[in-house]
């Protein structure tokens, strides 16, 4: 057990201990060399005990996985350290109060609090689904969950210990464990994978929880959230009673689904009500339409059939017509609706959402939403649309996709984007299709695979030899660029790409055998090339400029030039 002064690494100063479960402790900690305060995870190894081996197994498990991840709302691994006794896991320090502690102390939410918190989690979930393989949490509930500003409801995932990855084909979990009451039934059986909906159940029992103040009942039974409150809206209830239906099935396919509909609740309620009063009608509906089915038979399903395919036309034909972005969002929905195999409304929302250069995390809710169930009505219909529409979304978060609050999210766009270009290889290889943009999907995979392992590579020391492969790929890129005619705003985020590149990693592709002619080379090739770009847009002009700025002989790449390969 660590000790108040204790030194670990001859870098983490111990200071006090913030937290203790059943077979681990949290301390906060101080980084010696760079004056920063990080929390530290201590977890005794045992000789013997079947528990305490799926803790420490899952602690491991729970290391490798968050080291991968890149998200506001979960903390990020930058140590860990182990000894024969004992595994240290140092991660961000969060500041703030558990929900559940919060909920003990201040009764009920408000349910605008709830709504607030369950959109802020739907997007962390989705995020750890959206991972190749998908991330499973596995424990979500308010104690979980910290809240790191009262005022605005702000809150951050934290606790891993359970989570797992994904695999497809498999029947089962290895090892059942969660939370009684929030886990979900098949957290509970044999021979039951977990799944994204598996998430969306205990995040319901957690808004459920939030909302009320109470749990579910000592035999798991959870009554409407108006038995509790009758103030409280009735969207709201429907959402919560669908997240926790028993049945996967009859759950939220996905947590962009149930952001959705999060954000909507009210509009939701004014339709359940509305729906209340038409029920008695529609009682009598069924058995004359019955007949009308039976007398009218496959001429009835293509009068149908025609009447969608007129409706899906119209919808798009608005949609592309209509300069409010707002409403042309809504007609794109409405004919995706009317047809989900047909990419022309998924390329519609593409298209908005690259007209102000930004696409922006509540964009990506909606597209993800759509897209996420309907993928494989799409590849079924035509493969040749299927390749398109994925590696479309590719470049939407390549180069427009605008995460956090950053002034530079580079990186994570291209992480991001990563497992749609990665889809485009797999699904082409597999079928033999040659695609026209085949060429720039590989180079798209190798620079994204790069920044993702970049990290994990330098902290175990497995970088070496990595750089000069990754020089490589940049002088593909380049020469690709140079050859081939792309939109104006993907040109200029390409050299983009290259510059920084050039200015941040020069230490490395030296010592991997980069030359002083090499670097030479390429920094002339980028200014010539980006000389001879058109720049045509605010934003565009803006990289102009950035690029120009770190080109320029006092500029970054230059003094970094002259810092490993002198004057």
């Amino acid at each position: 057990m660590a000790t108040t002064g204790m030194i670990l690494d001859n870098k983490y100063e111990i200071l006090t201990e913030i937290g203790r479960g059943g077979m681990s402790i949290v301390y906060l900690a101080r980084d010696r060399r760079l004056n920063k305060q990080w929390a530290v995870k201590e977890v005794r190894k045992q000789s013997d005990g079947r528990k305490n081996q799926i803790v420490v197994q899952s602690l491991l498990a729970e290391a490798e996985m968050m080291k991968q991840l890149d998200h506001p709302l979960i903390p990020r691994i930058v140590d860990i350290i182990e000894n024969d006794t004992t595994i240290y896991i140092v991660m961000d320090y969060m500041e703030g109060i558990s929900l559940d502690r919060y909920l003990r102390e201040n009764g009920p939410l408000p349910q605008e609090a709830v709504v607030h918190i369950g959109i802020q989690l739907c997007d962390a979930l989705g995020y750890l689904h959206s991972r190749r393989p998908p991330i499973i949490y596995r424990d979500m509930k308010p104690a979980n969950v910290m809240l790191k500003d009262p005022d605005k409801m702000d809150v951050q995932l934290f606790d891993f210990g359970i989570a797992r990855e994904y695999k497809e084909g498999r029947t089962g979990d290895t090892i059942l464990l969660g939370t009684p009451g929030f886990a979900a039934p098949e957290q509970c059986r044999r021979g039951k994978q977990t799944d994204a909906r598996t998430d969306i159940f205990s995040l319901g029992v957690t808004l459920y929880n939030l909302v009320t103040g109470h749990g579910p009942t000592e035999d798991l039974k959870l009554y409407p959230i108006r038995h509790w409150n009758s103030r409280l809206s009735d969207g709201l209830e429907q959402i919560i009673l669908k997240c926790t239906r028993e049945e996967p099935d009859d759950r939220y396919n996905s947590c962009e689904e149930l952001m959705y509909d999060l954000r909507r609740y009210k509009s939701l309620e004014a339709a359940y009500r509305k729906g209340l009063k038409r029920r008695l009608g529609m009682f009598l509906v069924p058995a004359s339409l019955a007949l009308v089915c039976l007398a009218g038979g496959f001429g009835f399903r293509a009068l149908f059939n025609s009447k969608s395919v007129q409706n899906f036309e119209t919808a798009l034909l608005l949609g592309d017509r209509e300069t409010d972005a707002s409403r042309r969002q809504d007609y794109y929905l409405e004919a995706i609706g009317y047809d989900v195999s047909d990419i022309r409304g998924y390329e519609g929302l593409i298209d908005l959402y690259k007209q102000d250069s930004s696409f922006s995390t509540d964009e990506r809710s909606v597209l993800q939403g759509q897209i996420q169930q309907n993928l494989k009505a799409i590849e079924e219909r035509s493969l040749e649309d299927y390749v398109r529409l994925t590696y479309d979304i590719g470049t939407l978060y390549w180069f427009y996709y605008d995460y956090g609050n950053t002034s530079d999210n580079q990186t994570t766009r291209m992480v991001s984007a990563l497992p749609w270009f990665t889809t485009v290889q797999e699904v082409c290889a597999a079928n033999g299709y040659a695609f026209d943009k085949l060429e720039m999907t590989d180079l798209f995979c190798r620079i994204g695979s790069f920044y993702s392992e970049y990290a994990t590579n330098i902290r175990e020391a497995a970088d070496m030899g990595t750089y000069l492969s990754f020089w490589n790929t940049l002088e593909e890129f380049q020469d690709y660029l140079r050859n081939n005619n792309e939109q104006e705003l993907m040109e200029w985020e390409s050299y983009k790409v290259i510059v920084y590149a050039l200015e941040n990693l020069m230490p490395k592709f030296k010592s991997d055998g980069v030359t002083r002619d090499q670097i030479e080379t390429m920094i002339a090739a980028v200014r010539a090339d980006t000389a001879a770009l058109p720049a045509t847009t605010d934003v565009t002009v803006s990289i102009r400029d950035y690029i120009g700025e770190r080109l320029a002989e006092n500029g970054g790449v230059a003094r970094t030039f002259a810092a490993n390969y002198g004057v």
